[in-house]
Order: C-alpha cells, then sequence, then structure tokens
C-alpha cells in the first residue's frame, strides 16, 4: 500500500507499507550416505511458512522550480522506517547448530530459526534535477 501526499510548499511525503509473504517451508532431515551428507524432504512443501514482516518505507521530496519545466528537488529516503528485525529466511533442516558466542560453545535448534533478516534502517538523501 503506499500513496503520496502533496503539501504545501511544493512538499511531498509518500509513504509505502508492505507486508511480505513468508517462504513455504518443507522440513529436511540431513542423513549421512557414502555419496555424502544429504537432506531428506520428510514434509511436504508450505508445511511451515517463513515469517511474514511488515516493511515501512517514507520519502519526503522538496520540489524546487524555476520557470514552468526546470528545476530540482531534494528527498530523503527512509527504508525500513520502524527497524524490523524480522527473518526473511528461515532454516528448514532439523538437527542441532554450534557456535562460539563470548568464548563459550553454544548449541541452537537448527529448524526455523533464522538465515537472513532485515537489514536495518537505512537514510537516503539526494536530489533530482529537470533541464
Amino acid at each position: 500500500m503506499f500513496g503520496t501526499y502533496q503539501g504545501p510548499w511544493r512538499l511531498a511525503i509518500s509513504p509505502m507499507v508492505r507486508r511480505q509473504a513468508g517462504m513455504p517451508l518443507a522440513r529436511l532431515v540431513s542423513t549421512e550416505l557414502r555419496a555424502g551428507v544429504t537432506p531428506i524432504r520428510v514434509e511436504r512443501v508450505g508445511a511451515y511458512r517463513g515469517d511474514s514482516p511488515t516493511v515501512v518505507d517514507m520519502r519526503i521530496e522538496k520540489q524546487f522550480r524555476h520557470g514552468s519545466t526546470k528545476g530540482f528537488a531534494l528527498f530523503a529516503d527512509v527504508y525500513n522506517l520502524l527497524n524490523s528485525n524480522a527473518a526473511q529466511s528461515q532454516d528448514n533442516v532439523t538437527g542441532r547448530r554450534t557456535t562460539i558466542l563470548d568464548g563459550e560453545r553454544v548449541e541452537y535448534r537448527r529448524f526455523l530459526s533464522p538465515v537472513e533478516i532485515l537489514p536495518p534502517r537505512v537514510l537516503r538523501l539526494g536530489f533530482t534535477l529537470s533541464l
């Protein structure tokens, strides 16, 4: 969902809200065969779904005109305005993983753990030129 509000003094505000559907997942089990480790699907695709994050982006733009066609605009884009850290993708293999945290070995479950998360809030400043 998005829209643009044309405010006074040629100020435009454009919010965008999007809801991303989580990826359909099928549980896998890793098995060790002579050829190496092979994942075997044990449930149908879509039995689980990843997170469905809602992301809010915003653009604020100020236009300056010189004549009827010439001018420039300054803008600020803010991506992930609410700074959501929802998972973009999740692991679908059953089992446990090990990592080192503060010098200590820690085990955690692998199934449905985040593999990739949304990038942090980003601010982009720029301008456009119309000649």
